[in-house]
């Protein structure tokens, strides 16, 4: 199978995730989707929380000591772009946990 193909079916595949579990869990939140760099991502307020990588991978705002945490107990990695380590952003492999911590995610931008 061709590369490009595989990644794209990830995301497709990370999206369809991720959106189930928005409208499963935050059904009720004041939440929408809006652009997230070259995807769309959810939104709470007008600010991102969650959107899904690339690769199919979760990425989720987070309170910083949090995205340490998650960094430091290997359940998530630094999130990255253009050399540049963002302190509130976590990625999630697909294999992860997502549902706590998208709700998570949308609660931290709740305050």
């Amino acid at each position: 199978m061709d590369t490009m193909v595989l990644v794209n079916e990830q995301r497709i595949a990370g999206q369809e995730r991720l959106d189930r579990i928005v409208v499963d869990r935050l059904a009720g939140e004041p939440v929408d989707q809006g652009p997230m760099f070259s995807t769309t991502g959810w939104r709470r307020g007008g600010k991102v929380f969650a959107f899904v990588g690339g690769s199919g991978e979760l990425m989720i705002k987070l309170p910083e000591a949090r995205v340490r945490a998650l960094i430091d107990s290997a359940a998530g990695e630094p999130m990255t772009i253009r050399e540049r380590t963002m302190r509130e952003w976590v990625r999630i492999p697909p294999e992860g946990d997502w549902e706590p911590l998208v709700v998570e995610a949308q609660a931290f931008l709740a305050v």
